[in-house]
């Protein structure tokens, strides 16, 4: 089902802060704005790979009701991404008719939109207090996963040790 409350951690709320971690180390912060059956949303900065990335918004929201495996919804987005060398990135779109389709326990976006540096956004939670987010970056076609973690909660040395996704 498209339920977004099923692809975050369970006790995730609107307007939690989250650290985020890349493969075992914290590299930012931000807010889970929101967080219901229709809307995922969530700001922040992040150092990932020595790219800095900056989220001002990213959002999937889906139309109010829809519970279907797969469908259509939309996506805003406003990030900037500063790589260590060559231009900054400046990502500011609004798509409507984003392909969607939950994979096992993850919510899987097609981005048709071929300006954009990455043709895949996916969701997923149900592991440990995650709210995993990742981005299939066009030039390589691997993905990327960054594990948003609830700042107030406290993180073990098990916690920090991530699965590798396929």
């Amino acid at each position: 089902m498209a339920n977004l409350r099923n692809f975050a951690w369970e006790k995730a709320y609107s307007g939690m802060e989250a650290g985020f971690w890349y493969s075992g180390f914290y590299v930012g912060k931000g807010v889970m704005e929101t967080i219901t059956e229709e809307v995922f949303s969530i700001t922040g900065t992040a150092s990932v790979l020595f790219t800095n990335i900056e989220i001002k918004k990213a959002v999937v929201a889906m139309a109010p009701g829809d519970k279907k495996p797969e469908g259509k919804c939309k996506v805003s987005l406003d990030i900037t991404i500063k790589p260590p060398v060559g231009d900054q990135i400046k990502i500011n779109k609004d798509l409507s008719d984003v392909p969607y389709k939950t994979e096992n326990d993850h919510l899987v976006l097609t981005i048709e939109d071929k300006t954009l540096p990455f043709s895949e956004l996916r969701l997923k939670g149900k592991d440990r207090k995650y709210s995993w987010l990742a981005v299939r970056l066009r030039v390589t076609g691997g993905l990327v996963w960054v594990g948003a973690w609830p700042l107030k909660e406290a993180m073990v040395k098990e916690d920090m040790e991530v699965e590798f996704f396929k």
